[in-house]
């Protein structure tokens, strides 16, 4: 009888996927501490095998309905395998980074990101507030694991406890609000004096609550934590730190922000386009990769809360940021992929100009990086500019139906963006193609794993231009 009240239980609750992964995090330290000698391999089959079947438990997850806290959609499936799919390309990426590089095989970022992983979904499925703050606050723990500087200067290990400082401000300002939702819930019910107030009270707290959201997303005003971190953490881990956490916070924001009044677009539409400008901005002045994508990531932040910012106004919101972030997320793991591509054949920590000259030593990595790269900025033939285009072309019809005018600034903003967008990253595939090698390449490190994941993005990102349908939810 338990048995079968056990897979009941876990059809209804969709939350037979992260059983599964929370039983490979058990049995990772089990193997770790009573099998010390074996555990590093031992992890990795568990790892992998924990999130094939993560993968496959997903597809039980039910597409519509609330259980206990949770609530699911049509895209809960799709959002649930992409950040699966995404965990995998970071492990398969560390596992290569890690050789020659002289690091301790420790088995705590398998650890990590199987409960990255649980906590991602189940803050992609959370319809109770408390159970989103503390699914995030969960991501944030691992995150400040993975994020782990490779080497251990001064200057990066303060990259980790400014993340750690930035996060906890950030979790302590979405606690009060949280505080004052629930209290203002109750006293909404009753005979309150000042319950005209109560929309505005309610907005205010909301946007207290959403800073954590903010923060795992990367977005202004909590985004300062990004270029420290990206420069100094592991390639591969940085390339799901950028990522994951990106998309599964815009759909949090996407469900918060669609029970709010009208008094919540004003406040995000400022949030987006301080983010937008000063992320474009600070990329311009970038000498490294990692740098340049760091304070790229922090711009995408902005446009990604586009669709949150008029979710209410704006038909199919929810389709048009599920087709941006996840062409964004994909690309944008991808160009971490090239990068530690080039930091196998080069040198860590690679400036833009030792891309110099690459299309000639490595004319396949540099092609895919390339593609990549328009797709970020969205330019065709890649999904890129069909998520741009659709985000674009339904923005400023939705605005004429509202007196927003902050929101035509906005579509400008949005315009600029892409050309300032254009006019840093042009400079990797000018470089790679048009300019001498400009450092002699190194023979000792394996890239396999890297550009397997860039040449399947590389496919995804050029054949969703032509069919979207067959990639996407629409």
């Amino acid at each position: 009888m338990l048995p079968v009240q056990l897979k009941l239980f876990l059809l209804q609750s969709g939350l037979g996927s992260e059983f599964f992964l929370l039983f490979g995090v058990f049995l990772i330290i089990i193997f770790s501490f009573f099998f010390q000698q074996h555990a590093y391999g031992i992890s990795i089959w568990i790892t992998i095998f924990s999130l094939l079947g993560g993968f496959y438990f997903a597809g039980f997850t039910p597409q519509d309905g609330e259980f206990l806290g949770f609530r699911f959609w049509d895209s809960s499936v799709y959002l649930k395998r992409f950040i699966l799919l995404s965990a995998s390309v970071s492990l398969f990426c560390y596992l290569e980074w890690k050789v020659n590089r002289n690091l301790k095989s420790r088995t705590e970022v398998f650890i990590l990101i199987l409960l990255s992983v649980i906590g991602l979904n189940l803050m992609l499925q959370s319809s109770s507030l408390v159970l989103l703050l503390f699914s995030a606050e969960l991501v944030s723990i691992c995150s400040f694991g993975l994020s782990k500087p490779v080497n251990s200067s001064g200057k990066e290990v303060f990259s980790v406890v400014k993340y750690f400082g930035v996060g906890a401000f950030a979790s302590a300002i979405g606690i009060f609000g949280l505080s004052y939702l629930v209290g203002l819930e109750g006293l909404s019910q009753s005979d309150f004096m000042g319950e005209a107030y109560l929309p505005i009270l309610k907005t205010l707290a909301t946007i207290m609550f959403i800073s954590f959201l903010l923060f795992k997303i990367g977005s202004f005003p909590f985004h300062f934590w990004i270029p420290d971190v990206y420069e100094s953490a592991p390639t591969p881990l940085v390339g799901f730190v950028s990522v994951a956490p990106k998309v599964a916070g815009v759909f949090a924001i996407l469900q918060v922000t669609r029970d709010t009044s009208s008094h919540m677009v004003f406040f995000l539409i400022v949030l987006v386009l301080i983010g937008i400008f000063i992320g474009n901005f600070a990329a311009l002045r970038s000498t490294t990769l990692k740098n340049l994508f760091a304070f790229s990531s922090i711009a995408q932040a902005g446009i990604l809360l586009v669709p949150a910012v008029f979710c209410n106004y704006i038909p199919n919101s929810e389709n048009q940021l599920l087709l941006y972030a996840i062409s964004y997320g994909v690309a944008n793991q991808a160009a971490f992929c090239a990068i530690q591509f080039f930091e196998n054949h080069l040198q860590d920590n690679l400036r833009i100009e030792h891309l110099s000259g690459q299309f000639g030593v490595h004319p396949l990595a540099s092609f895919l990086f390339a593609l990549v790269v328009l797709s970020i900025i969205g330019i065709p033939p890649t999904i890129g500019f069909s998520a741009k285009l659709l985000l674009f072309s339904t923005l400023l019809p939705g605005l004429s139906f509202g007196d927003f005018q902050l929101g035509f600034v906005l579509f400008a903003a949005l315009v600029l963006s892409t050309l300032f967008s254009l006019a840093y990253f042009y400079q990797i595939p000018f470089l790679m193609i048009f300019k001498d090698k400009l450092t002699d390449g190194l023979k000792l490190r394996s890239s396999l794993s890297s550009l397997f994941w860039l040449f399947l993005a590389g496919i995804f990102v050029f054949l969703a231009f032509f069919k979207p349908q067959v990639f996407f939810l629409i």
